[in-house]
Formats: structure tokens, C-alpha cells, sequence
């Protein structure tokens, strides 16, 4: 009890002021240990406390019948109570009820006849001619899976009085969970299936999105409390006891919400736990208040998340009444975290406070400009008086990131991606708002940054698939749904294959093949990135053996590598097993890195590649010239080759500037003594102006699309490629 009031000290804050602490108490408390859904509680109130079949007071009447109804044996009460006469003659106990209360009581019996505990309400006549209303509680006793015979006690009770009192109570639990901070649910511990109310929305998913089994819920639990959730969960189930918890969810817009379960094991009439019942509460508000936090940014003297959720508030209760929508723009920095991890968080903060300068600037007195955190800000526009207004406050967002901001006498270029939604149009809730325009902000990152887009049920329709691919993910590796497709790397001089490129592929059971671009960034979101990209080597460098093993001549297996790999502690000795295993000489391994990587930590990059290459795997620096590019990297790391990334290739021929880049590139890269691959080559006139300017390696689909590893096999078989 004294736990269950500490979960509830802080009062709950429905965004329209607070719900009685006590109240919640009572009613969720007592709504666990019924075990049951409020709208399937019987017509009578059902003692949560009472264990039927134990013992009983002397005021009950008790008798056993056998599971047919018939009366075998019955105390003195309840000959008096119901009148019941000889026994001897095994009389069958429905024809002591009322007709009207009999289809209930036969309900009842059945049940337990079927091994299920049952309660129900009843009338009895006495002899003076008035009647008593009574709780019948029927029990089975059953030895082994046989039910032998069934204990029934009738308990008199005020039952009009009480059922008064469990309807009042079910309205104020109902009104607690309808309760936008309260979910309900209910875990079948026999098939995994989850049944909830809210639970989604707690969760920032559509509400029409049900989850349907604990795991697909776990899956959002955030991977720094998975562990001590599920293990929370176990003891549980050992101890038959209630839990408390509280624990982060990571909501698909990457926010971190807090929860607090409260459960209760259900045990089936074996005593074996049968379900999982719970409420859980969204207490962020608590957590983030917990300190007393202000209402303003300390750093840009903006609002900060609180306040602007106040006045968003506010705004929607006044558009109502004017009939002028208004629109929230949700705003995050492009690439803003290159800019923090190279040139440091002092300078990150000056140019955040110059963001927060100029946004102001551009906007009236009356708008709202506000920090949420980090590199993210949020606008709130009042009183539009045609919907297209929202449309020219964003273009004139954008255009005021068009001039460099300056610092330490630097110039820096910034471009924004902003989300749009619109009340009441979209939704008059405010966390929905603040979500749709996340989501929009999202789809603008998609759409190559620097633009705004407008929520629309499309967004959220792809907001639900990433969802669902992002769950699917975690169970590909584990159902062999993923594959490795190989793409050739050409000498165009030879035509000889002298590596391949890993490829990985998602084969689904049901969508058929997936894209990388679809489920890679997610990977990369989650960490899942890391057992998949160790499956990748392994199953890799099995294939480079292979090939080695038939007799085919030695090539370079390439693999991508993802800046979460190499962060990671264990990624230096998984590399070292998953060679040792397979028995592949590290010679004939490359690793593809990218720029970012390198201009996240230098010193971390030079220190891992050295590593690397002490091991005598060749290092690529893959899409070269789209990044950064810094020379005083390149000469500083221990790289074999440089990959051109193929949107300089794709229009080599008919742009000047795309030719002269290239040419820069592949000069640049011999003066290295680093090799050069391009990537993306196509036609026979951009192989020709690669060959021109002593570009000796391509990769592209002038020789081969990526395929799977027996039509490679026939293709190294075959030997060298024809020389275009």
C-alpha cells in the first residue's frame, strides 16, 4: 500500500488541473486486485480480499455438491437461510433459487463444474415472508485436473447498498483511465497476447495502432532499462506478487518518455500464474518538474518545452472561440552535431543562441519562439486568417538561414528542416500537435532537409510503417531473413574482378525484398546495427574462404562499417573471432568507412584504424567528396583506397563542374598513393572518362548489379570481364 502511495504522491496532471491522490489510489488499487476489466465486473461487489472456498464466517451457509448440482453436505446455516430440508435424499441445490436468479446460478455452477471460481447475486425467501439479498461463491475442488465436487458458500449481504457502490466506483476508475497520462492492460501469459486501453498513445503511436503482445511493447522500452524491465517482470512471476516500476520508453520521433507500471500476477485454479494485470501512467511531467524546472531556456532565454506546451494550450482553447487556426512549426539544425563534436560545444552554443536570435527576429511580437532542447525549436503562430500564411512563415524561416552565421570571425552555413501542423485542423490536442509536427519535421529530413512539410495522414502512415519495421528488425536476424548480395569491383584496364562489395538484403516473409535505405538508418537508430553488421562480416568473410577454397583466384571482400560498430567496446575483438573462425586471411578484407565517422572524433578514428590496419585489413574511405573531405585527415590515417561517391560520377560527361571534381579526386588520391574507386558507373562514356584521367578501378552497373553469391561464384568462374 505504502508503495502504491509513493508511486501516486505527485498529483495527476491532466493538463486541466489535478485529480484527488487518494481517489486514484482507492479505485486503481482495487481495480488490480479484482482482476478484472471494469466493464466485465458482475452486478454484485466482488471482495477482492475473499478467497473462495476458504475459511468462511458462521453467519455463511456452506454446502458441497458434486458437480452435477447435488447437495451432499450442508451446515445449519444452511437449513435456515434457505430452507433446505432432508439431504439425505441428495436434493439438487437450483431448486432453492429464485426463477429469476436460477440461469444465473446454473451459469455459475457449470463454470465451476469446469474447474473456474464464481460469484453471483441471489434472493432468498424466508419463512416470515421476506427475502434476503446474498453473495453466492462457488469453488471447485478437484483432484488433478478433475473437478470431484464443489464448495459453495452463501454469504448474506446488503447487496442494493453494495451495488451502488461498486457502480460509483467503476465510473471514477473509468474517468481515471480515460485520463489522456493513464493506460490499463492486461499480458495472457498462455499465448503472449496484450489487451490495452491507452497504451498506445503512451507510447506515441497512432491510437487506431493497438500493440497486441508484451514483445512488440518491450520493443520501445528504451535499451538502457530493458534489462531491469524484464527482469522486473521474472521476479515477478517467481514471487505471484504486485510490482512496481518505473522505466523510459524511446518514442519513434526519438523523445524519451517516463512510465510507471503498477501489475498483479492472476494465477490460474492450479495456482499456476496465468495473466499479467496492470495500469501504467505516463509521469514525465513529474520527472521533468521533480526539480522545480523553470519556464525559460538558460542559454537563449527562449521558453523552454513547459512554457511553450502552456501557451500552445492556451492557443487552442482560444482558437476555438475566434475560429482562427493557428500552426506549430517544429524546427531542427541540419548536421548541427558535426558542428558541436569538431569545433566544440562552446561554439555550438554561440551559434545556438544566433538561432535563436534570428528566429526571433523574423517572427511578430506575438509568436512564439521556443527551445525544446538541444539543437530543436518550436514556433507557435496565432490567428491565421488563411491556412497559406503558415506556408510563407516557414518559407521565411528558411530564408532567414540563407546569410552565415559568424563566430570567432568564422563563417558558418546552416539550413533547417521544418515541420508544419495545424490547429484545430490537424488536431486540438497539444501533444499531438507537437507529435504531427515532429513527424513532418522528419518527412522534411527525408526529402533532403532544408524544406518544410505539412502534416499529412501519409506522414503518419510512415511514421506506423517504421514502427513496424523497426519491431520486425529485431527478429530478422534470429528467422534468417537477411541476405548478402555481392557487387563487383573491375579493373577497367584488365576487366578483372579484383573485390567484391558486401550488399546486405532483407528478404521479408510477407513485403518481399526491403531496401537497405529502409531499414539501415533504423538499424542504425536502435543498435541494431551492431549484431547485424557482425553477422555481415561473418557471413562475408565465410564466402570470401569459400571462393578461396574452390579455386577461384583471391579477392577483396569489402564490408561497410557503421560509426555505432566502432563505437562500440566489444567491436575489436568480435573482428578478431569472426576472422579467427572463419579462417580468412585479413588481407583479403576491406573495410568501408564513412567521413562522418572521422569528423565525429579524429583521434578515436586514428586510433581503431591503426588497429585495423595492424591487423592487415584494408581500409576504404567511402563517398568520398560528400562530406567534409578535410586533407589533414587523409594524410593522417592509415587508407588504402578513396571511393568516389557516384553523384559525381552520374553526370561526369554533361556537367563541367562534376568532371572537374572527379579529376581533382583521382589526382588527389594518387599524390596519396591511395587507390581510386567509382562508384556508380553506368555507361560506357563515363568509363571512358575515368579511364582518361587514370581512374583504374569502377564499380557499377556497367558490369553488374549486385547478386547473390552463386551467380557471383559463375562469374569469377568465368574470368575476367570483357574490356570496354
Amino acid at each position: 500500500m505504502n508503495t502504491l502511495k509513493s508511486f501516486l504522491h505527485t498529483p495527476c496532471h491532466n493538463h486541466q488541473g489535478y485529480v484527488n491522490k487518494d481517489t486514484i489510489y482507492s479505485i486503481i488499487n482495487n481495480r488490480i486486485k479484482m482482476a478484472l476489466p471494469i466493464t466485465d465486473a458482475p452486478d454484485c461487489l466482488i471482495d477482492p480480499y475473499d478467497i473462495v472456498g476458504g475459511v468462511s464466517t458462521t453467519d455463511d451457509a456452506c454446502l458441497t455438491i458434486n458437480p452435477k448440482g447435488y447437495i451432499l453436505e450442508a451446515n445449519e446455516v444452511a437449513h435456515q437461510l434457505i430452507r433446505l430440508g432432508d439431504i439425505a435424499r441428495s436434493p439438487k441445490i437450483l431448486d432453492y433459487f429464485h426463477s429469476d436468479d436460477q440461469p444465473h446460478a446454473a451459469q455459475c455452477l457449470a463454470q465451476a463444474a469446469k474447474g473456474q471460481p464464481g460469484k453471483f447475486a441471489a434472493v432468498f425467501e424466508q419463512a416470515n415472508g421476506l427475502t434476503k439479498s446474498c453473495l453466492v461463491l462457488c469453488h471447485p475442488v478437484s483432484k488433478g485436473k478433475q473437478v470431484k465436487s464443489i464448495n459453495v458458500i452463501i454469504r448474506n449481504q446488503n447487496i442494493r447498498a453494495l451495488n451502488q457502490e461498486l457502480h460509483i466506483s467503476r465510473l471514477q476508475a473509468e474517468l481515471i483511465l480515460s485520463l489522456p497520462d493513464f493506460a490499463s492492460w492486461e499480458h495472457s501469459l498462455r499465448d503472449g497476447t496484450l489487451v490495452s486501453h491507452n497504451l498506445s498513445n503512451l507510447i506515441g503511436l497512432d491510437p487506431s495502432h493497438q500493440i497486441r503482445t508484451f514483445e512488440e511493447f518491450s520493443a520501445f522500452v528504451h535499451e538502457n532499462d530493458l534489462h531491469r524491465y524484464l527482469e522486473n517482470y521474472h521476479q515477478l512471476l517467481g514471487n505471484n506478487s504486485i510490482g512496481l516500476i518505473e522505466y523510459r520508453v524511446s518514442l519513434e520521433n526519438g523523445r524519451i518518455r517516463w512510465l510507471s507500471d503498477r501489475f498483479h500476477i492472476i494465477s490460474n485454479t492450479e495456482g499456476q500464474p496465468a495473466k499479467i494485470i496492470g495500469v501504467t501512467r505516463d509521469i514525465t511531467y513529474q520527472k521533468n518538474t521533480a526539480a522545480g524546472e523553470a519556464q525559460y531556456c538558460p542559454l537563449t532565454g527562449l521558453p523552454n518545452r513547459n512554457l511553450f506546451r502552456q501557451r500552445l494550450d492556451q492557443a487552442i482553447k482560444r482558437a476555438s472561440r475566434t475560429g482562427f487556426p493557428g500552426s506549430v512549426f517544429f524546427i531542427d539544425l541540419d548536421k548541427f552535431k558535426e558542428i558541436n563534436d569538431s569545433l566544440g560545444h562552446e561554439t555550438g552554443d554561440h551559434i545556438l543562441v544566433a538561432v535563436a536570435n534570428r528566429l526571433s527576429a523574423c517572427l511578430r511580437e506575438t509568436d512564439t519562439v521556443a527551445r525544446l532542447g538541444g539543437d530543436e525549436f518550436t514556433i507557435l503562430v496565432e490567428d491565421l486568417k488563411q491556412v497559406d500564411q503558415a506556408e510563407l512563415v516557414a518559407q521565411k524561416i528558411l530564408d532567414a538561414f540563407t546569410s552565415p552565421f559568424i563566430c570567432d570571425g568564422k563563417e558558418f552555413f546552416l539550413t533547417v528542416s521544418i515541420g508544419v501542423s495545424l490547429f484545430p485542423i490537424d488536431t486540438d490536442e497539444v501533444e499531438d500537435l507537437l507529435k504531427k509536427a515532429d513527424l513532418a519535421m522528419y518527412q522534411a529530413k527525408d526529402e533532403g532537409r532544408n524544406n518544410y512539410q505539412f502534416f499529412t495522414p501519409e506522414i503518419n502512415k510512415r511514421s506506423v510503417e517504421r514502427i513496424t519495421i523497426k519491431r520486425q528488425l529485431r527478429a530478422a536476424l534470429d528467422h534468417h531473413e537477411l541476405c548478402l548480395q555481392y557487387q563487383p569491383q573491375v579493373d577497367i584496364y584488365t576487366g578483372e574482378i579484383v573485390g567484391v562489395e558486401a550488399l546486405v538484403r532483407w528478404r521479408h516473409p510477407e513485403r518481399g525484398l526491403i531496401s537497405p535505405a529502409r531499414f539501415i538508418p533504423i538499424a542504425q537508430e536502435t543498435g541494431l546495427i551492431v549484431p547485424i553488421g557482425e553477422w555481415v562480416l561473418e557471413a562475408a568473410c565465410n564466402q570470401c574462404k569459400s571462393w578461396i577454397d574452390m579455386g577461384l583466384p583471391p579477392i577483396k571482400m569489402a564490408v561497410n562499417l557503421s560509426p555505432r560498430q566502432l563505437k562500440d567496446t566489444r567491436f575489436l575483438d568480435s573482428i578478431r573471432k569472426i576472422i579467427e573462425r572463419s579462417g580468412l586471411d585479413p588481407h583479403y578484407l576491406e573495410f568501408e568507412i564513412t567521413e562522418g565517422l572521422l569528423i565525429e572524433n579524429i583521434r578515436f578514428g586514428r586510433q581503431i584504424l591503426g588497429e585495423l590496419k595492424a591487423m592487415g585489413i584494408h581500409l576504404a574511405l567511402d563517398d568520398f567528396g560528400t562530406g567534409y573531405s578535410s586533407l589533414s585527415y587523409l594524410k593522417d590515417l592509415p587508407l588504402d583506397i578513396l571511393k568516389m561517391d557516384g553523384s559525381f560520377v552520374r553526370n561526369l560527361t554533361t556537367e563541367t563542374h562534376n568532371s572537374v571534381i572527379a579529376r581533382t579526386i583521382i589526382a588527389l588520391a594518387h599524390s596519396l598513393n591511395l587507390n581510386v574507386i567509382a562508384e556508380g558507373v553506368e555507361t560506357r562514356e563515363q568509363l571512358e572518362h575515368l579511364r582518361d584521367h587514370e581512374c583504374i578501378y569502377v564499380q557499377g552497373f556497367i558490369y553488374s548489379k549486385p547478386v547473390d553469391a552463386g551467380v557471383m561464384t559463375r562469374r569469377l568462374r568465368r574470368g575476367p570481364f570483357k574490356i570496354l
